[in-house]
């Protein structure tokens, strides 16, 4: 059933030597104990993941677009969202670009800067940007916290999602103080208006993404990522269990899918679209449901055909 389905893959980066420059420029500078240690950890995750290299490629924005257009065309991608990972993001701009009808991307603000929400206007109104990221853990800030409500408010003006990266993260810079996704109720609550996307499920703190969903009705999840949180709970669950869970509370409007493909060294993470499809299958989720699953949901929240 889910063969003949449109697929737009929710959540993905664009990760390049360009990019990782940019994210450089604004991230603060890690001792030199602190960057031996988040070394190793980073060798962890590509001891755990199979991956050989994580290193971002040296290439121009053409040929990454080629390289990653030719690897939907190849497991049957209709088009996908790329999340920007530091501010005023060129690369990513210059990069969707090139297929604005198959690439899109979610542009990055630091919410304290002076006249972020004008930032924020002029990225999505004159430089071709989608919708927001923002990565509490790594920005140190508390989605809550009313000074980052400027931004919220031209957000549901500017009618765009807000994805947010709470729950654990591979960059060792991240402070789980600020990770927790029930700190999304009260903008939920403030902004009923404004689309808010729980990336990876909560990333460990499924219980309170879960949590959101009794009243939040403007409160969506994405379920991309390879799920390395899911070992970390007091009992261990499987893909197919968050799925369930998130369909069961969430409801198939809610719910987008999404890979969390990266690098260049991985390629495109076909194992996970093929093992959600499964899933979706073995659940007997009806086939108008999957296709929102799949695509259809974010595709209401762009406001782009289907």
């Amino acid at each position: 059933m889910t063969a003949g389905i449109k697929v737009l893959d929710s959540h993905m980066h664009l990760l390049t030597a360009e990019t990782a420059r940019e994210e450089l420029a604004w991230l603060p500078p890690m001792s030199p104990a602190v960057a031996a240690a988040a070394r190793r950890r980073r060798e962890r995750y590509e001891q755990e993941q199979g991956i050989s290299s994580a290193e971002s490629a040296d290439e121009t924005v053409e040929s990454a677009a080629s390289r990653w257009l030719a690897a939907f065309d190849e497991y049957g991608v209709t088009a996908a969202v790329f999340l920007a990972l530091a501010p005023r993001p060129e690369t990513l701009r210059r990069f969707a670009a090139q297929r604005p009808d198959r690439l899109f991307a979610f542009t990055f603000v630091d919410p304290w800067v002076a006249g972020a929400e004008k930032i924020l206007e002029e990225d999505i109104l004159h430089r071709g940007f989608r919708g927001l990221k923002l990565y509490p853990s790594i920005q140190r800030f508390h989605a809550h916290d009313e000074r980052a409500y400027p931004v919220f408010a031209r957000a549901e003006a500017l009618g765009i999602p807000v994805l947010f990266h709470f729950g654990v993260t591979l960059d060792y810079r991240s402070d789980l103080r600020f990770s927790n996704p029930l700190d999304l109720h009260p903008v939920a609550r403030d902004f009923p208006a404004l689309p808010l996307i729980v990336a990876h499920a909560g990333a460990g703190f499924f219980r309170e993404t879960l949590f959101l969903a009794y009243h939040a009705a403007n409160v969506f999840v994405d379920t991309s990522g390879s799920g390395t949180w899911m070992r970390y709970l007091p009992r261990p669950l499987s893909r197919r269990e968050v799925l369930e869970r998130l369909l069961d509370v969430f409801g198939p409007d809610r719910v987008l899918y999404g890979s969390d493909s990266r690098h260049a060294s991985e390629g495109y993470r076909h194992w996970l679209l093929r093992e959600h499809r499964e899933i979706l299958e073995a659940l007997r989720v009806p086939e108008e449901n999957q296709r929102k699953i799949l695509g259809g949901n974010m595709a209401r929240l762009l406001r782009i055909p289907w």
